[in-house]
C-alpha cells in the first residue's frame, strides 16, 4: 500500500470523518501578529504567521514557503532566526529549519508574548516578564525578570551591544542586558500604555507608540523625551518604522488602518493615507535603503508601498488579500476545479485558486480609487453592497459577462466579466413601464422607459444563469420572475408576475440548453416552466416552505430544503428533455434530520451519489441518494455556512462563520477505496484544517500504520528506506544503459591499428581485465616483476573472482554491493567468463539465483536489470539448451514479473493522481 493511499485510508476512527478527511485553508495571509522581514542574500523575505503555521513571501509578494505541519496551538510570537524561524506558541518556542521542527525550546512558565533575534542569539519573553536568551543550541544564556506590566514591544537599539528594550502596558520601558542577566535601567512611566517601539540610523533615539495615540521620540542615553507627535485621538499607534531611504522621516500605522508620513526635522505632519487597511495596521516595515514600505494589517492583507523620490507620499505598489469579513457563499468555477468563487459581508467578490496563491484577486469594481479621489471619500464607501446571491455559467466566460451576482438590499442584478476578472458595465433592472404580461418583451423604442429605475422596486433575492450563457433569470421577493441577456444586458421579458411580498422567489435553476427553468417561490411552491416560451407549465405545492434549490451537475436530481427539516429530492431529467413537453417533477427521496435542524445550504457530489446539505447548527451532513441513508455528520468549533463540491469530487470546499479562510476537505472516496456503514445518527466534531495543511494526527497516524513508508525529515535517501519500496543504486544513467550493449560499444570504437599481443601467459593463470593484463593472486595482490618473490605457488591461485567467489558461497549481500563498485568492462567480463561446469558447480545457474534474489530484495533496481539483460545475452544458448536450469529460469521470469507488476501499478496510480488533482495531460 502507499502512502496516499494510507493517508486516505477507510478507518473509521471516533474523531475522523467516515467520508472527509481536514486538508487546508485558503485565503489566509496574515493574522493580528503582523508581518516580519528577513533579507537573505540579495533580497528581502517576509513571514506571517496564519494560525498555527507561517508563510514566505518573496519581493513580489509570491508564497514562496509555508511550514510543513500545523502546531497544537494559534502563534503568539514570530520572528526569523538567521536560517532559522522562531515561533512562539503558548509556553513552547519551537525552531524550524526549511519547515521542519529542528528543536523545542520549554522553559517559560507563562505564555511567550515576545520574540526578537539578534545574531545568533534568540531572546524570549512571556507575559510575566521573564526574559529568557538562547544561544543556538538551544541552551539558555540569560534569565531575567522585568516589571513593565504586560510586555507589549521589543527591539534591539543600534550600537548597544547585547541590550535589548523592552515596553509594557505599565508606560515602562526597561533595558535588559541579555549576557549578564541583569536590568541595566528602567525608564520612568509617566507615559500612556507602550504599544510599540523603533528605532532608527541615529544612536540614542527611539520612538514610542502609546495606546492614546501619541507618538514620544526619546533619548534613552539620558531618559528623557525629545518631542511628541499626534497620530489620532483617541486611537493607538499600532506600528512604527523609520525611513531608510530619508533618515528624518519617520512612518506610523494607526488601529483604524491609517498610515502616517513625519517629517522629524519639522516636528510635523507630511502625508496621511486614510484606511489602507480595513482595520488596524499590525505592522509596518520599511525595506532597509529602499523607498518601499510593506505593511500588514487586521483585515488578512498585506500591502506593499512606494515612496515617490523628493516626496513625501506614497504610491500603492501590490498587495495580497483575502476577505477580511467571514464569506458567505462559495461555489466552484469551471471544470477543472482549480478555481473557486466566493463572496462576503466584506461588500468584496473574489477568486481564489487551489493549486497557485498568486492567481487569488479581488474582481474588480472598476476605478474606484479615481472616483473616491475626485468625491474626496473613502474607497469602501464606494463599493457594492455585500453579495448575498451569485450564479454563472461557463461556456460564453471568455465571450462576454458570464456571472451575475444580487447585492444586500438591493433590487439590482450586476454582471462580471469572468476572463477580466472585473465588473461589467451592464446592470440588470426591470425598467418602468414594462408590460408584465408573461413572455412580452420590452418595448426598446423609448430608451428613457428603458434606462430608469422604478419608485419602489422589490429587493431580488434570487438568480439563474442558463447553461448557454445567453440568458439570466432574476427573482426578486414580490414572487415576480424576469429574464435578461447576458451579451447585452437588455430586458427579455417578465416569465412571473409579483404576487405579494411574503411570496418571495427563493431559488433558480436552468438547465444547461435552456429548455426548462426550475423555481421556487415562498411559501410552498415549486413551478416549472419553458425557458423559450416563458409558459407557465406545472407547479407543485410542498408540504414544507422553501428555502432555496439545489441541482447536481447532470441536472438529474434537484434538493429543496426549506424551514422543517427535510430535505426533498426530485427527479429533474424528465423536464429538460423536450423544450415543447410539459415538465415532469417527481420526488424520489425525502431525507430527515434526526435532530430536526432545517437545512440552509446544499451540494451534490459530481457522481450525484452524495448530498451535502448545510444546517441551522452549524453542521454538514453527508447523504447517500440510493439508500437514503446519512452517512455522515460533522460538527465544527465554526458553523458552516456554504459549501461546494470540486467537479472532480476530489474536494469539498466549505465556509464558516467565524473564520475567513475557504476550507478544503479531502474527499476519501476520490484517493481510494472506502467502506460506509449504518446510518450516522450522531455528530462528530472535526477540527478544522490548517491554513499550512493537515493536521497532525493525521500524520501521526501514517507514521504508526503497519503500511506506512516514512521518508527521512531531511530528504536524503543513503540506503533502502523499505524493503517494499525499488530501490535505484544510484548510479549514472550512462553506465546502467551501457552494460547490455558493452559489445557493440567495443566493435564501434575498435581502434583501426590492431594491437601488439600482450606477453603470453599460461592459460590457466588469472589475469586483471585491462589494456595490459597483470596475474592476480588470490590474496587480490597484482603478481608483477617487482614482486619480492618470483616463483609463482600454485595453491596461491583461485580461478575465480572476489565477486563469483561471493555468489559461489551464497554471499549475496556482499555480491551486491561488490557488483555495484565494478566498472562496466569489469561486469562485462565477469558475465563472459561464467562457466557451465558440472553439478553443484554451474557457475551460470548460480549467478541467475543471484540475480534473482537481488530482484526479490529490491536494491540497485536499475544494475540488477541491465546485468540480467546482459546474462540473457551472452549465454542465451546455454540457457535454451540446458533442461537443468530451467527451474532458475523460472524462478527468475517469476520474480521479474513480480516486481514489474507492482512498479507499474504504482507508476500508474501516481500519473492518474497527478493527471486528475494537477490538470495535467498524461
Amino acid at each position: 500500500d502507499t502512502a496516499i493511499g494510507q493517508f486516505l485510508s477507510c478507518e473509521t476512527m471516533a474523531s475522523q470523518s467516515q467520508v472527509f478527511r481536514p486538508y487546508r485553508g485558503l485565503g489566509i495571509y496574515c493574522d493580528n501578529l503582523g508581518i516580519r522581514s528577513q533579507v537573505r542574500g540579495t533580497e528581502n523575505f517576509f513571514t506571517t504567521s496564519v494560525g498555527k503555521g507561517f508563510h514566505v513571501y518573496n519581493m513580489k509578494l509570491n508564497l514562496v514557503f509555508i511550514s510543513k505541519h500545523p502546531l497544537p496551538n494559534n502563534i503568539t510570537a514570530i520572528t526569523p532566526w538567521q536560517d532559522l524561524t522562531a515561533v512562539a506558541h503558548g509556553r513552547t518556542i519551537s525552531v524550524f529549519h526549511r519547515g521542519i521542527i529542528t528543536n523545542n525550546l520549554e522553559d517559560h512558565k507563562a505564555e511567550v508574548k515576545l520574540l526578537q533575534s539578534v545574531g545568533h542569539i534568540l531572546v524570549s519573553v512571556d507575559t510575566s516578564g521573564v526574559v529568557k536568551a538562547w544561544n543556538g543550541d538551544g541552551q539558555i544564556i540569560a534569565d531575567v525578570v522585568i516589571d513593565v506590566g504586560t510586555p507589549t514591544c521589543i527591539i534591539h537599539p543600534p550600537t548597544y551591544l547585547n541590550k535589548m528594550l523592552i515596553g509594557g502596558s505599565s508606560g515602562t520601558m526597561a533595558l535588559v542586558n541579555i549576557r549578564s542577566s541583569n536590568v541595566v535601567y528602567e525608564f520612568n512611566s509617566s507615559r500612556p500604555p507602550i504599544t510599540c517601539l523603533a528605532c532608527g540610523e541615529v544612536p540614542d533615539v527611539v520612538a514610542v507608540g502609546c495606546s492614546d495615540g501619541s507618538i514620544k521620540l526619546e533619548n534613552i542615553k539620558f531618559d528623557e523625551c525629545l518631542f511628541t507627535l499626534n497620530h489620532s485621538h483617541g486611537l493607538s499607534v499600532t506600528s512604527l518604522t523609520f525611513r531608510t531611504d530619508e533618515p528624518s522621516q519617520l512612518v506610523s500605522g494607526g488601529s483604524d488602518g491609517t498610515v502616517c508620513i513625519w517629517d522629524l526635522e519639522q516636528r510635523c505632519l507630511a502625508a496621511t493615507h486614510t484606511k489602507i487597511h480595513n482595520g488596524g495596521v499590525t505592522n509596518s516595515i520599511m525595506l532597509p535603503n529602499q523607498p518601499i514600505l510593506v505593511t500588514s494589517g487586521e483585515d488578512n492583507c498585506i500591502q506593499m508601498h512606494q515612496f515617490t523620490k523628493g516626496e513625501n507620499r506614497m504610491q500603492f505598489l501590490r498587495k495580497r488579500a483575502g476577505h477580511f469579513f467571514p464569506p458567505r457563499k462559495v461555489q466552484y468555477h469551471g471544470e477543472n476545479g482549480h478555481e473557486i468563487l466566493s463572496a462576503g459581508l466584506d461588500c468584496t467578490f473574489r477568486l481564489f485558486s487551489t493549486i497557485q496563491d498568486q492567481r487569488n484577486m479581488e474582481m474588480s469594481q472598476g476605478h474606484l480609487e479615481k472616483r473616491a479621489k475626485k468625491l474626496k471619500t473613502h474607497v469602501s464607501e464606494l463599493k457594492l453592497p455585500s453579495v448575498t446571491q451569485f450564479d454563472f455559467s461557463v461556456l460564453r466566460a471568455n465571450d462576454w459577462s458570464s456571472v451575475a451576482t444580487l447585492h444586500k438590499d438591493s433590487h439590482e442584478c450586476h454582471l462580471w466579466r469572468y476572463d477580466k476578472r472585473a465588473i461589467s458595465q451592464h446592470t440588470l433592472t426591470v425598467p418602468l413601464g414594462s408590460d408584465q404580461r408573461r413572455g412580452k418583451k420590452m418595448d426598446r423604442s423609448n430608451k428613457a422607459k428603458e434606462s430608469a429605475k422604478p419608485a419602489s422596486a422589490p429587493t431580488a433575492t434570487a438568480v439563474g444563469c442558463s447553461g448557454c450563457g445567453n440568458f439570466v433569470f432574476v427573482g426578486y421577493e414580490d414572487g415576480s420572475l424576469h429574464r435578461f441577456n447576458m451579451q447585452s444586458g437588455l430586458y427579455r421579458g417578465c416569465a412571473l408576475t409579483a404576487c405579494g411580498q411574503h411570496n418571495a422567489v427563493t431559488g433558480i435553476l436552468v438547465d444547461e440548453v435552456s429548455n426548462c427553468v426550475l423555481i421556487s417561490r415562498k411559501p410552498d411552491q415549486l413551478i416549472a416552466l419553458n425557458a423559450q416560451s416563458l409558459k407557465h407549465s406545472v407547479t407543485l405545492s410542498l408540504d414544507t416552505e422553501i428555502e432555496g434549490l439545489k441541482a447536481d451537475r447532470s441536472l438529474k436530481f434537484v434538493a429543496c430544503f426549506g424551514e422543517d427539516s427535510s430535505i426533498q429530492l426530485f427527479d429533474y431529467s424528465q423536464a429538460i428533455q423536450e423544450a415543447n413537453a410539459e415538465p415532469f417533477l417527481k420526488r424520489v427521496r425525502r431525507f430527515l434530520a434526526s435532530d430536526e435542524m432545517p437545512a440552509t445550504d446544499a451540494t451534490f457530489s459530481p457522481n450525484g451519489r452524495w448530498l451535502c446539505s448545510v444546517h441551522v447548527d452549524g453542521s454538514l451532513r453527508t447523504w447517500d441518494i440510493p439508500t437514503a441513508a446519512q452517512i455522515d455528520w460533522m460538527e465544527f468549533e465554526s458553523p458552516v455556512s456554504s459549501a461546494s463540491f470540486a467537479p472532480s469530487g476530489a474536494f469539498l470546499a466549505t465556509t464558516h462563520s467565524n473564520s475567513r479562510a475557504i476550507y478544503l476537505w479531502a474527499n476519501k472516496e476520490h484517493f481510494g477505496n472506502i467502506y460506509v456503514g449504518c446510518s450516522v445518527e450522531k455528530g462528530i466534531q472535526i477540527a478544522m484544517p490548517s491554513a499550512v495543511g493537515t493536521a497532525d494526527h493525521n500524520e501521526e497516524e501514517l507514521e504508526s500504520s503497519d503500511h506506512a513508508i516514512v521518508l527521512p525529515e531531511d530528504g536524503k535517501v543513503d540506503s533502502q528506506i523499505d524493503p517494499r519500496l525499488v530501490t535505484l543504486g544510484g548510479m549514472s544513467k550512462l553506465k546502467w544503459k551501457s552494460i547490455p550493449v558493452i559489445d557493440e560499444i567495443k566493435d564501434r570504437n575498435k581502434a583501426k591499428d590492431v594491437p601488439k599481443a600482450p606477453v603470453a601467459a599460461p592459460f590457466f593463470l588469472p589475469t586483471t581485465a585491462s589494456l595490459q593484463p597483470k596475474f592476480l593472486a588470490s590474496n587480490g595482490h597484482n603478481i608483477t616483476e617487482s614482486s619480492s618473490s618470483k616463483v609463482l605457488s600454485l595453491r596461491d591461485i583461485n580461478p575465480r573472482t572476489a565477486l563469483m567467489t561471493m555468489v559461489m558461497e551464497n554471499n549475496y549481500e556482499a555480491a551486491i554491493n561488490e557488483l555495484a563498485s565494478l566498472s562496466t568492462n569489469a561486469i562485462d567480463f565477469e558475465v563472459r567468463n561464467l562457466s557451465q561446469g558440472f553439478e553443484g558447480d554451474n557457475e551460470i545457474q548460480k549467478f541467475l539465483e543471484f540475480l534473482t534474489y537481488s530482484t526479490n530484495t529490491n536494491k540497485n533496481f536499475e544494475l540488477i536489470q541491465a546485468v540480467l539483460k546482459l546474462l540473457m545475452k551472452v549465454h542465451y544458448d546455454v540457457f535454451t539448451s540446458d533442461p537443468a536450469l530451467q527451474d532458475a529460469v523460472t524462478d527468475a521470469s517469476e520474480a521479474q514479473k513480480a516486481v514489474w507488476s507492482k512498479l507499474s501499478d504504482r507508476i500508474m496510480f501516481a500519473k492518474a493522481l497527478a493527471s486528475n488533482m494537477g490538470g495535467l495531460q498524461m
